[in-house]
């Protein structure tokens, strides 16, 4: 579970195209797309469950089966995400203009060093 945790720490909410994909120099210098985390993919105890992030209402969806339940804050998705023994295995990008996040909402998504403690030590009491 603590491999898992470094994955959600890791995963960018913004990622410029070369940081996805390889170009030869002349494409590289011509394109200069960003693109915006939509949906993480998950799987967990023979089941995949995926969330998306809900831009206009500034909240992330985790839609599993039939229920969709929402949370606002990342740390919480994440903690919500651990206890059920999820793990990222698929990451969907946009770099359509609707799908833009601003900074302030990438900063508020952001695991901080404090949460990301909060989580590491609950998790040790597995361990």
């Amino acid at each position: 579970m603590m491999e898992i945790l470094k994955c959600y720490a890791l995963i960018p909410m913004r990622e410029p195209i070369e940081n996805l994909f390889t170009f030869g120099e002349d494409i590289k210098t011509k394109i200069n797309d960003v693109f915006y985390l939509k949906s993480i993919i998950l799987y967990g105890i023979y089941h995949y469950v995926c969330i998306i992030y809900v831009k206009d209402q500034k909240r992330w969806a985790i839609i599993d089966d039939k229920t969709i339940k929402y949370i606002y804050k990342y740390n919480d998705l994440i903690d919500f995400l651990l206890r059920n023994h999820l793990m990222p295995v698929g990451i969907i990008y946009s770099k359509d203009r609707n799908d833009v996040i601003s900074e302030a909402e990438i900063k508020s998504n952001m695991l901080s060093k404090e949460d990301y403690t909060k989580l590491y030590q609950f998790l040790k009491m597995f361990n």
